[in-house]
């Protein structure tokens, strides 16, 4: 299940020290006009490893510079498995805080 919902509200930290395991808010790196929010799972110099099946089928390196991002709920979320590294310079602060809007 996601951590967030459409329509959550959340507070950042306008903070780029993020570390794996954070939740951050980051410029969109397929549209530039929208922001996405995933968990940091890997910073720069990492090795990443994918798999299929359980079995590893190739490794990325996690270039200076960028961020490997996945979303809570991976089989359908879009992140870095898809379009890869995400450069440092997209962050735009770390989630801290998150507001449920008012049903009614």
């Amino acid at each position: 299940e996601p951590t967030l919902r459409s329509g959550d509200i959340i507070i950042t930290k306008n903070n780029t020290k993020a570390k794996a395991g954070d939740v951050v808010l980051f410029k969109s790196v397929t549209d530039p006009d929208k922001l996405s929010v995933k968990r940091l799972l890997y910073t720069e110099g990492k090795t990443v490893s994918k798999y299929a099946k359980g079995i590893p089928t190739q490794q990325a390196f996690i270039s200076p510079w960028q961020l490997y991002m996945i979303g809570d709920n991976p089989f359908e979320s879009k992140d870095s498995r898809h379009y890869g590294g995400v450069p440092r310079s997209l962050l735009q602060g770390i989630v801290f805080y998150r507001i449920y809007p008012d049903p009614g």
